[in-house]
């Protein structure tokens, strides 16, 4: 049973004999009333006194009721309240204006008491079960995005512990992992900000670079201990074998983005995988790509992985320190790396020193 008393309306008119007859039949039903005489007023009172229903006259001062009521369904802080209007004769023009300017509902004068009654418990009880689908709808669709999140941290894990499953092999890069995406999300949000890549760089692709370039070497599964592991210099033999990691990562990789239904990060892995050892001016592997031609993200973790490498002590090396690296990386542009992103690089690398700190 609906509690009428709990319910405000607000009546809207001119006339103020029609407002009192209006009022009086609403207070005797049991709601509570309060009144407007010109639009502007009303459409303040209906945001201020959080009012259910506004009952609108056609003819009022300053705004019209159509124009009142096409106001409030346009708002969005007041769109859900219900808009009634009063029409003279039920078979006239008012009723199908009244029904452009968005009315839920409408009463005829004469006043019936008995079908003002029975129209406003309809109105209040669909309002009600109205409100109630929405609030299962919102919270069926909270719990569509949580699941969507779960299942998303899942497919995180699973392909975080591909990536380790790979470094595994080389006890040494320690938690080089980390600190790739981490070095890959300073670098892409600081391109972000930068004319030449504000339409490449678009919502998510910061968020599918961090998840996906952990994942560049997986494809050192493939290469076996003895060159993998070796201490000293690879031989041109061995090293045409190392390069191979590269294009068995994007197999597997390209093999889950089908499997995975297309997934945005899983494209970027196996891109990745296949082009973060390709340089600008067309020196790389394994396909010698140049320039442009090269895919931004792997433009990006190019320029990431290299300088981690060069901080980090290997089996066949020492670590550089921070300066010698960027000096390194500063030197590259046009040559190793992409012009814009050695640029960038260059405003953040402080950045990439505390990462470097950090996680090593």
């Amino acid at each position: 049973m609906i509690q009428k008393q709990a319910h405000k309306i607000l009546i809207v008119g001119s006339n103020l004999i029609n407002l009192k007859v209006l009022e009086s039949k609403l207070t005797s039903l049991g709601y509570s009333v309060v009144k407007a005489t010109d639009g502007v007023m009303a459409i303040q009172m209906a945001k201020d006194l959080m009012v259910d229903m506004i009952i609108l006259e056609t003819q009022i001062k300053e705004m019209d009721g159509y124009k009142i009521g096409k106001t409030v369904k346009t708002n969005s802080d007041i769109k859900h309240i219900i808009t009634v209007f009063v029409v003279d004769d039920e078979g006239s023009v008012s009723l199908e204006k009244a029904a452009q300017a968005g009315a839920d509902e409408f009463i005829a004068r004469p006043f019936d008491q008995v079908v003002l009654d029975l129209r406003l418990k309809s109105l209040f009880n669909s309002k009600i079960i109205t409100d109630e689908f929405a609030d299962l709808q919102v919270d069926l669709e909270l719990k569509i995005a949580q699941r969507a999140v779960e299942a998303m941290e899942a497919s995180d894990a699973g392909l975080y512990a591909l990536a380790k499953l790979a470094e595994s092999r080389d006890h040494e890069t320690g938690e080089h992992l980390d600190r790739i995406r981490r070095y890959c999300v300073v670098l892409t949000h600081e391109l972000s900000s930068m004319y030449e890549f504000d339409e490449q760089i678009e919502k998510g692709f910061i968020a599918n670079i961090y998840r996906s370039s952990p994942l560049h070497d997986i494809g050192k599964v493939g290469i076996p201990d003895s060159i993998l592991l070796k201490p000293g210099k690879l031989t041109v033999e061995e090293f045409e074998i190392m390069k191979t990691h590269t294009t068995i990562g994007a197999t597997i990789l390209k093999d889950a983005y089908t499997m995975m239904q297309n997934k945005p990060h899983f494209e970027l892995a196996w891109i990745i995988a296949l082009t973060h050892h390709e340089k600008y001016n067309g020196n790389g592997y394994p396909q010698g790509t140049k320039g442009k031609d090269i895919p931004l993200c792997g433009r990006i973790v190019a320029l990431c992985d290299v300088y981690d490498a060069l901080v980090s002590k290997r089996v066949y090396k020492d670590a550089m320190s921070h300066e010698e690296a960027k000096k390194i990386i500063l030197g590259e542009p046009g040559k190793h790396f992409d012009p814009i992103i050695v640029k960038a690089f260059g405003n953040v690398e402080q950045q990439f020193l505390e990462v470097k700190r950090r996680y090593q």
